[in-house]
């Protein structure tokens, strides 16, 4: 069954809010994930995404926060709400278990999205308390047009592709002027534009507390949603094959055929098929 998800950046033509349909994962969309950068998760979401007025769609205009997003609802929908890694700890050697829900972890995270305030795709339009309450009211920064709001872009895929083989500092530079509206909106630092990045477009990539239960040392743990789902995705690609196996050896049927089933579907077929043995 399709999953139906409100995007938080992305506008239609008409500068609507939208909402994508993400449809179920197939062997077929599966198998072509290779890799966990974010051309693999552009690649995936391309091949899963459809819109509610079927109008064409490209991954590409995605911000990576709306990106994290839909991977947060496809992690859930197909493995688990609850995250769990385990630790060792650096100072008694003892291991032990982080764990924590995703979907609450993904709230605390996109609350802070004034989507009031977004005036285009990938585009806001803030006032000048909106930034001074992230950047501080000392910073000096010259707003678009009537000089009490500033226009934001926040970078596409389109934009983090340019950055590739370019250095640290091209990269900055070509992502800050990639923000300006007709190149010319504002005039903020990079560090300023980093943390009012972070507050209208967040992503899931942060560090976690975690408290040793054995001696009480307290340890950060990494967490990027983006690798870690795209990961989950490819470990289960041996299993995936012995599915594909199970139902082709005992229907007969071709693997384009067996590509086409339901993730749901196809699990459930290879139980069933294994329990009657």
């Amino acid at each position: 069954m399709s999953l139906l998800v409100d995007l938080h950046h992305y506008r239609s033509a008409q500068n609507t809010p939208c909402s994508v349909y993400l449809t179920e994962l197939t062997a077929a969309v599966e198998l072509t994930v290779d890799g966990i950068d974010t051309h693999a998760v552009v690649r995936m979401l391309d091949n899963i995404i459809r819109t509610t007025d079927n109008q064409p769609f490209a991954a590409s205009d995605l911000t990576a926060s709306d990106r994290d997003w839909l991977l947060a609802h496809l992690y859930q929908k197909y493995w688990s709400n609850r995250i769990v890694s385990t630790l060792e700890c650096d100072q008694c050697a003892a291991p032990f278990d982080l764990s924590f829900e995703l979907s609450a972890l993904v709230s605390s995270i996109y609350q802070s999205i004034p989507r009031e305030k977004i005036s285009g795709n990938a585009r806001f339009m803030l006032a000048q308390h909106d930034v001074d309450d992230v950047i501080g009211a000392e910073e000096q920064t010259d707003y678009a047009n009537d000089h009490s709001r500033l226009a934001l872009n926040l970078p596409t895929f389109a934009h983090e592709q340019a950055t590739v083989s370019v250095s640290l500092q091209q990269a900055r530079n070509f992502l800050l002027q990639a923000t300006r509206d007709d190149g010319e909106s504002h005039n903020l630092a990079p560090e300023s534009l980093a943390l009012l990045l972070e507050k209208v477009a967040p992503i899931v990539d942060l560090e976690l507390e975690a408290a040793c239960p054995e001696c009480s040392k307290i340890h950060w743990a990494h967490f990027d949603l983006q690798s870690y789902c795209m990961k989950k995705i490819i470990g289960e690609k041996d299993n995936l094959l012995v599915e594909i196996h199970l139902i082709a050896s005992h229907y007969g049927w071709s693997l384009a055929e067996i590509e086409q089933l339901p993730r749901t579907v196809r699990q459930s077929m290879a139980n069933l098929i294994v329990a009657s043995r």
